[in-house]
Parts: C-alpha cells; sequence; structure tokens
C-alpha cells in the first residue's frame, strides 16, 4: 500500500513529540440481513498524548452495499417451454472480469416438472465441463444436495423452483478470467428437469461487475448416475440448454482494498492537520 511509508513516517515523527500512533485494519459485520456474514473492511487511526485519545474510523461499507451486498442473477432462457424433460444439465460460467470475484450464493431457480419433492446434486469444476462429463470423469467437488418441492414449470405461469444450495463452509468463487464447470442433476434419478434444446447456448450479463461479467455457456443434457464420481455415463447432446437463474454476488477484489489504501492516505492527512492545529 502507497500510504504505508507516509503512515511510517508520521508514526515515528510523533513518538519524538511523546504521541503513540495506533492503526488498525479490521473488518466489521454487516448488519445487513439478507447477508449477514459480509464484512467490511475498516480502518481505525489513533492518536494518544497524554491520556487524551484523538481516532478516526474509516468503512468501505457504502462501496460494499453497492457492489459485495448487491446480490445479481443470470437469466437463462426466461419464459422457454423446453424441449424435454431429463435429469439434469451440465453447463460452464466463465468470469470475464479483469478484477472482480465472482461468489455463488447457491441459490438456483431450476425448472422442475411436477409438485414432488425432488432433490439435486451438485457439483463443481475449476475449468470447463467440455469433455469432462461422463465414464471416468475426475476432479469435481461435491457441492452438496439440495431439496425443493416442484412448482411444476408449465404453462403459462413457467414456475421456476428455488433451491438453496449451502455455501456457508465451502464458498464457489470464480475468479477473474476464470471458468467453472457446473454439473446439476437429479438426485432421485426421475426426469423432473427441463431443458431446452437449442435456445441460447450463451449468455451474459455484466449486473455489479466493475467491468467484464459472467458468462454462461450450455454444453449436455446428463441421465443415469455413473461409478463415483457420480458424473453421469449416460448423456444427451449436442447440446441440452439450462433454464432457470443463478444468483451471485461480485467481491469487489482488489478494487476495495485499493480504495481502503487511498482512505487511509486520506485518514492521516486529516490526523496530521488535527495534530497541528
Amino acid at each position: 500500500m502507497r500510504c504505508i511509508p507516509a503512515y511510517i513516517s508520521l508514526r515515528n515523527s510523533l513518538r519524538k513529540r511523546g504521541v503513540s500512533l495506533d492503526l488498525k485494519i479490521f473488518h466489521s459485520t454487516s448488519d445487513n440481513r439478507k447477508y449477514p456474514s459480509i464484512l467490511h473492511p475498516c480502518i481505525k487511526i489513533q492518536i494518544i498524548q497524554n491520556n487524551m485519545k484523538l481516532s478516526c474510523i474509516l468503512t468501505l461499507a457504502s462501496c460494499l452495499i453497492t457492489t459485495a451486498l448487491s446480490a445479481a442473477v443470470i437469466v437463462i432462457n426466461p419464459g422457454s417451454t423446453g424441449s424435454s424433460n431429463e435429469r439434469g444439465v451440465a453447463f460452464d460460467l466463465t468470469n470475464t472480469s479483469t478484477v472482480d470475484v465472482v461468489k455463488l450464493t447457491g441459490v438456483m431457480n431450476l425448472p422442475i416438472i411436477g409438485t414432488a419433492s425432488e432433490a439435486f446434486n451438485l457439483w463443481t469444476r475449476d475449468g470447463t465441463v467440455v469433455g469432462n462429463v461422463g465414464a471416468g470423469a475426475t476432479n469435481w467437488t461435491d457441492r452438496g444436495l439440495a431439496t425443493a418441492t416442484g412448482l411444476n414449470y408449465t404453462s403459462p405461469s413457467f414456475l421456476l423452483t428455488p433451491y438453496q444450495f449451502d455455501y456457508s463452509t465451502n464458498e464457489v468463487l470464480i475468479q477473474p478470467g476464470a471458468t467453472l464447470g457446473i454439473w446439476l442433476k437429479d438426485a432421485n434419478q426421475t426426469a423432473s428437469f427441463r431443458y431446452v434444446s437449442g435456445g441460447s447456448g450463451t449468455v451474459s450479463t455484466s449486473d455489479g461487475f466493475n467491468n467484464g461479467g459472467i458468462t454462461y455457456t450450455g454444453y449436455i443434457g446428463l441421465g443415469t448416475n455413473g461409478a463415483s464420481p457420480i458424473v453421469a455415463n449416460s448423456t444427451f447432446g449436442p447440446t441440452r440448454n439450462f433454464i432457470g437463474t443463478i444468483e451471485y454476488t461480485v467481491v469487489p477484489e482488489p478494487a476495495v482494498y485499493a480504495a481502503m489504501a487511498s482512505l487511509l492516505a486520506v485518514g492521516l492527512a486529516v490526523l496530521r492537520k488535527r495534530i497541528q492545529e
């Protein structure tokens, strides 16, 4: 951080005058109810002289509220009647930003046929799904199981069923320029998942990004289970596209900490002026 030399210089100068300067960089918990686990980077600068304290606290909360705290969705083939029913699909999500990290929230809205309880497995891999789904596929990470009661994706309403996968202890991140492979499949082995043959095979959105965005690229449909890892011996192509939405947030790294460096420099300047006064 460019401001560190300025901090050290000011601290050493103040020590000669019997003044203690303390700098702390910490995180405060968000009071946002939807995302209580999001932390706000903060800077506290404090000077002490003769038991008197002067403090300055800087926070990037306002910055984060408009970026990382605001969930967005990528919407794929909205309202499509679909082509047929299968057990799931495999596709790619690519982060085309050069600075922002994508964090999947675990919320997916799926085109479930019928009103029965349906459980879905979610697997991910670093890199594309192309050529990596089928017998003998490797390097997949099990992201758990989510269950919901189907809302019956049929005309005229085409209601999507919300699913919440738990990423609380195992974040799913897509680094700038990286591709994440998604494998989504009905754990009950019923053909409950509506897909579209054709449709939009590539969908992008830039909502929440400083630059670039997130891009969906369709691949194939999934059939019955294969051997471990469970990545389906039976596949259906050439392309079976996802219908639904995937929720994500944009983590402003490293832009947030670049802004923090600027705020720290401002805070030090303010304290220097107060001391001189």
